[in-house]
């Protein structure tokens, strides 16, 4: 990976929002999110719930850490 590639996911990741937890309140958070044009990249240790985002339009986070990354993050945990 090079310099600009790096710039480029810096980027991706500030203008992406982060949901660590999507479950049933985390897949309504993505799914208006998506609605409004915005990119959301969402985490859960379900691999089901992660599988659901991408179905919604989003994308599914391989790490907590991945989610996290983004400059806006929203966390629905129990």
């Amino acid at each position: 990976m090079g310099i600009g590639d790096r710039r480029s996911k810096d980027q991706e990741l500030a203008e992406t929002i982060g949901l660590v937890g999507v479950g049933l309140l985390g897949q309504a958070l993505a799914s208006r999110f998506v609605a409004a044009g915005l990119s959301v990249i969402g985490w859960d240790v379900r691999p089901e719930a992660r599988r659901a985002v991408v179905e919604l339009g989003g994308a599914a986070a391989e790490s907590a850490a991945d989610a996290l990354g983004c400059r806006r993050v929203v966390l629905c945990l129990p």
